[in-house]
């Protein structure tokens, strides 16, 4: 079950409780990767609203949080150079994104599918 859990009520009617919990936008970062991974999914929406479909799903819909390093994000791009460079091109618009999150930083890798 996606973000929820099922409970038993009375009668044994069966009901989802959402266990979704809202990014931390506007608090300090935590420093857990569950909190970071929530922060990084309202990150890309945030990006969707601001680039829209086609720049979005070239790179944005592909890149994954790969890690949380010293209060920044590392995230992890395909090696396609076109895609590189459109990351690297807003990385100020991404930093001001995730600054609103308690993040200090972001950073790009690539990561091959070999």
């Amino acid at each position: 079950m996606v973000n929820g859990e099922a409970e038993i009520g009375e009668g044994g009617d069966c009901r989802i409780r959402n266990n979704r919990q809202e990014p931390s936008k506007g608090q300090p970062s935590s420093s857990t990767g569950g909190a970071a991974l929530r922060d990084w999914i309202a990150t890309k929406e945030e990006l969707f609203e601001l680039l829209g479909p086609v720049e979005w799903k070239l790179w944005v819909r592909p890149a994954f949080l790969l890690k949380l390093i010293a209060g920044g994000l590392l995230v992890a791009l395909s090696p396609n150079q076109r895609i590189v460079e459109a990351a690297r091109a807003r990385l100020p618009e991404l930093r001001g994104i995730l600054e609103q999150y308690g993040y200090t930083g972001v950073g790009f890798t690539t990561i091959s599918d070999d």
